[in-house]
């Protein structure tokens, strides 16, 4: 789109937005370098370019070498020139982009002045070169950029005051104060409202330019209830005779309900979808197949929340397709709803209490009392129920079938009976220990309190979790586990046990890269320390990771690290709480994929435990991590701490090697490939993965030669060897697919099959558009859930937002971590989760399991990963809120908390080991 602006002084010009295919195109300062520029050419190497860049792309001078500069204001320039050297491209916080500007003591003269890179406008040096004139480029960082240009398309035409006056000779030579004095002026007579046009203006106009332009060109389309459409007619034209007219009235939304009735390919869109495959006849008053394939896009003129059941239709028009009646669009499920707000609501596109009451009453049906009160937690921690005491007070008696059974199991009196009163306690109690595992309590969720005291009473629910593992069992482990450790896991164990054992506080990174028996060490560590009745807490930086380990959680959750972190954050732990005393009472922390986390988590903990650890001994206050044995894993080769835009370098900074803890610890290596020895059994397959195991260390230690590709300045790509690549003929993703599943009808009832394998790429597009393919190659009913999407202003104490963005605008933002709107699933599809919800019993971020049953209200899953495979979950819909400064607002989606994941980002994938 653009549009041409005339000043009235000069030529004019023009400010034109471009939308990339790819929207990911510039999402990193790589992509942005070789698209845009901000420095001078070199002038030996491309003197072209220098010679045009120094002509057309120096801001000024100004400052302090020319302080009378147009653009100067209060003494510093108003585009804020000159900028700041920079040896990179960098993406702040809030998108918005600062150019490379490398101080190369490259200089071109303007104005008698010697400018270098700091006065550079950004601009693409291939464009300057074509057209000969100036150019700035730029990157969109948000949508407010893109606004800055409607105020040209909508603002209207150039106007001005103007007045005339008639000058005598008599009157021009009398003094202005007396001219003054005899001049009475009536600016209301004399106001005339005339449009300015200069001549470049005028010229353009005579030869039929256009002065606002868009490609592909959008229709607009109108919405309107039954009878109540706009009808525009002449005003010679008699009233009854537009009434008797066959196109009375006859809207595009009514020519689609026609068109629906004889058309099979319009009855598969929906209405903004309509324009692309059929064109309006105005004329004839109906939509007509497109000969010529143009592209063409739609718009739905814009309806306020405020407006009723003509907001609720213009919500449903975006999702339902080939209806040939307004009745059909209220139609859900074969359920005729009266209104249009009650067919939203029953789709899920609208929020409110009930639908909790309803998820509950629903899933009680087929779930455990247990399975319930779990849901209900679920429902409680991740969806913003507005009323808790209501919900509770609907659905208490669905969570207690099985207390009264555990009472007399508990008090060994078979005849026991027990009160409402007792009954609502012992339920109470039962939820505040799930929520206590997750790091909550009653009073933090605003659930009433028991009112008598508990007839099982339970000390320090985390100490005593950690505290439940069976010492017997683990002593008839240990010698076990210890036989199958190599010489390296076996002298690492053995420092870390002497240190422990004689608190000698020493810190210890062990640095090995994926199959060498990581995990199978600290499998090890943990089942000799609490065969001794020690506590070791686990971590990971993932969810996936943490289930690998025995009483694994991500270290997020463990050490209620804050997500906003910065060098003087500390994690939100109390004294004397439940979670500082289990800290207090551990001997050992395994912090497993440490590589992944950024610094700062390291060091907030590192200061709440100094914190703490001093209220017992102040001198464990100066010493790191208060005096406990930490140990860190994992390998700097693989994922490191993610920067949202940011460079090699802050990456790299992020990263734990450069914190003031680093020094402190000791490194110690694993080497020894254990996957390797696990396949001496099939010398071919050992031969593979030797090889393949092989080439990724040289890959991580950089030391496969990088290439430059499509003339990239940078060397930023390998060659893959031959032998490790999957060659195709055709459908490049239905070969991947083939290679990793095979037969995925004949494969989806195996929970192993589906476990030990999946597609992985590094882009969430890629895996998107995988398994929307996959999914479509299944048989069985397809599911589909749509999400309840808002904007909530960035800041809600003055929150003005509701209604403000259009709520297909809304549907189409997608991220990574956030569910789609329209969530396809079909029962036995393997489905990863998006939340940590109960991490405890193994229901974390990563988790992957089957769909087993598909309700309005709630999904059932059987998980097939971790310590909780096996396990039947409910699944509730709960709230996301994402924040993404390109946008300026943050999004609310309520969806259900799972992907599909045949295939998943790299990312995801850490920590798992797959065999195919």
């Amino acid at each position: 789109i653009y549009t041409v602006e005339f000043q009235k002084r000069g030529i004019p010009h023009v400010h034109i937005v471009v939308w990339l295919a790819d929207r990911t195109a510039l999402s990193d300062p790589a992509a942005i370098d070789s698209v845009i520029s901000a420095e001078l050419p070199n002038p030996v190497t491309d003197p072209e370019g220098y010679a045009v860049v120094s002509r057309f792309m120096l801001h000024g001078p100004c400052g302090a070498s020319r302080p009378m500069s147009p653009c100067m204001k209060d003494g510093k320039c108003k585009k804020y020139f000159p900028k700041e050297f920079s040896e990179s491209t960098v993406i702040t916080h809030d998108e918005f982009v600062r150019y490379r500007r490398r101080n190369l003591g490259i200089t071109a003269e303007k104005n008698g002045c010697l400018l270098d890179n700091r006065h550079v406008v950004p601009h693409n040096i291939k464009m300057l070169i074509k057209c000969d004139a100036h150019i700035n480029v730029e990157r969109c960082h948000s949508s407010s950029t893109i606004k800055y240009l409607f105020k040209y398309i909508l603002k209207g035409h150039d106007r001005a005051i103007v007045t005339v006056e008639h000058a005598s000779a008599s009157t021009s030579a009398a003094p202005a104060q007396q001219q003054t004095a005899q001049t009475a002026t009536d600016e209301i007579r004399q106001y005339l409202d005339c449009r300015y046009l200069t001549p470049h203006e005028s010229i353009w106009l005579v030869f039929s330019y256009d002065i606002h332009y868009s490609y592909p060109s959008v229709e607009r389309l109108l919405v309107h209830l039954a009878s109540q459409n706009n009808v525009v007619f002449r005003d010679f034209q008699e009233l009854g005779e537009i009434a008797e007219s066959d196109s009375f009235g006859f809207t595009k939304l009514m020519a689609w309900f026609e068109l629906n009735k004889t058309d099979e390919l319009a009855r598969l869109l929906t209405y903004i979808e309509i324009p692309t495959k059929f064109t309006w006849k105005q004329n004839e008053k109906k939509w007509a197949r497109r000969i010529q394939n143009r592209k063409r896009l739609a718009r739905m003129l814009f309806v306020h929340p405020n407006a009723g059941e003509l907001y609720y239709l213009r919500m449903l028009l975006n999702i339902v397709c080939g209806p040939t009646s307004f009745e059909d669009i209220r139609t859900v499920d074969g359920i005729v709803y009266p209104i249009f707000k009650e067919a939203c609501d029953a789709l899920g596109l609208l929020e409110n209490d009930n639908e909790w009451l309803y998820t509950l009453q629903e899933a009680a049906g087929t779930a455990s009392s247990q399975q319930v009160r779990k849901l209900f937690v679920d429902i409680l921690l991740f969806s913003e129920v507005t009323n808790i005491l209501f919900l509770w007070d609907a659905c208490w008696r669905l969570m207690g079938d099985d207390i009264l059974y555990n009472i007399r199991h508990q008090c060994r009196v078979p005849q026991f009976n027990c009160s409402d009163v007792m009954l609502k306690d012992h339920i109470l109690y039962e939820l505040e220990d799930m929520l206590i595992s997750r790091g909550h309590s009653l009073q933090s969720v605003k659930l009433p309190q028991p009112t008598e005291e508990r007839i099982y009473q339970e000390s320090n629910t985390l100490l005593a979790q950690q505290l439940s593992y069976n010492t017997v069992e683990l002593r008839e482990q240990v010698p076990i586990l210890i036989s199958g450790l190599n010489h390296e896991q076996k002298n690492i164990m053995d420092k870390i046990l002497i240190s422990v054992q004689n608190k000698q506080a020493k810190q210890f990174f062990i640095y090995g890269p994926g199959g060498t028996g990581k995990t199978y060490l600290w499998t090890a560590l943990t089942a000799k320390l609490r065969s001794e009745g020690k506590i070791v807490l686990t971590v990971a930086s993932s969810g996936l990771s943490s289930l690998l380990l025995q009483g694994g959680v991500t270290a997020y959750s463990q050490f209620k690290i804050p997500i906003e972190l910065n060098e003087r954050s500390t994690c939100d732990i109390k004294k004397n709480s439940q979670l500082a005393r289990l800290i207090l009472s551990s001997s050992l922390i395994i912090w497993d994929e440490a590589p992944m986390s950024n610094k700062h988590c390291f060091e907030a903990l590192d200061r709440t435990m100094r914190d703490l650890f001093a209220s017992r001994d102040t001198a464990l206050g100066h010493v790191p991590f208060g005096g406990m044995t930490v140990v860190l894993g994992g390998d700097f080769r693989q994922t490191l701490p993610v920067v949202t835009h940011g460079s090699r370098y802050k990456t790299i900074a992020a990263s734990i090697v450069h914190s003031y803890l680093w020094d402190r610890f000791t490194v110690l290596h694993l080497t020894q490939n254990m996957r390797l020895i696990q396949s001496r059994d099939n010398p071919a397959e050992a031969e593979r993965i030797a090889q393949f195991a092989t080439w990724l260390l040289v890959v991580g230690n950089g030391q496969v030669p990088a290439l430059a590709l499509d003339g990239a300045a940078q060397a930023e790509w390998i060659q893959i060897p031959d032998k490790f690549l999957i060659r195709h003929d055709g459908d490049e993703q239905q070969v991947i697919i083939a290679t990793i599943y095979g037969r995925l009808p004949a494969s989806q009832l195996y929970d192993d099959y589906l476990r030990e394998r999946a597609i992985l790429t590094p882009k969430n597009c890629f895996v998107d558009s995988l398994n929307e393919k996959i999914l479509s190659q299944l048989p069985g009913q397809l599911f589909r859930y749509y999400s309840a999407d808002t904007a909530a202003d960035k800041d809600p104490i003055h929150s003005q937002l509701r209604g403000t963005y259009p709520d297909e605008y809304l549907h189409n933002v997608n991220a990574g971590g956030l569910p789609p709107h329209c969530l396809d699933i079909k029962i036995g599809v393997p489905v990863m989760l998006l939340r940590n919800i109960d991490q405890p019993n193994g229901l974390c971020n990563g988790t992957r399991m089957v769909v087993t049953q598909a309700s309005t209200r709630f999904i059932k899953a059987r998980v097939i990963t971790g310590s909780a495979r096996g396990q039947e979950v409910y699944i509730p819909r709960i709230v996301f809120i994402h924040k993404d400064n390109s946008l300026p607002f943050n999004l609310r989606r309520k969806q259900f908390p799972i992907c599909v994941c045949y295939a998943m980002t790299i990312n995801k994938s850490q920590g798992q080991s797959l065999d195919k």
